[in-house]
């Protein structure tokens, strides 16, 4: 009957679906005593050696080290790397 829905033709139907990303980063923030470069440094290579790390930065001014990694690294791992480092 005219003025019905009629379903449009199959080739005209589309399938929709969300994109979603293949990694999620995140970032995670440690304050940590550094006195100087060679402390920073180290950190600096400690958290890079951790599957899923993608970049450290340390401030040896703010006392920080900000860490930008995969979703899937435990900030608890990345923690005990430091605290080790720290009781040597």
């Amino acid at each position: 009957p005219p003025g019905a829905h009629q379903d449009p033709p199959a080739a005209h139907q589309r399938s929709i679906a969300p994109s979603l990303p293949t990694s999620t980063m995140s970032q995670t923030v440690f304050n940590v005593e550094m006195s100087c470069s060679g402390c920073s440094n180290a950190c600096t290579r400690i958290l890079n050696k951790i599957d899923g790390v993608s970049n450290v930065q340390a401030d040896l001014d703010g006392q920080k080290i900000t860490v930008s990694h995969a979703s899937s690294v435990d900030p608890k791992v990345m923690l005990a790397a430091l605290q080790k480092w720290a009781t040597n």
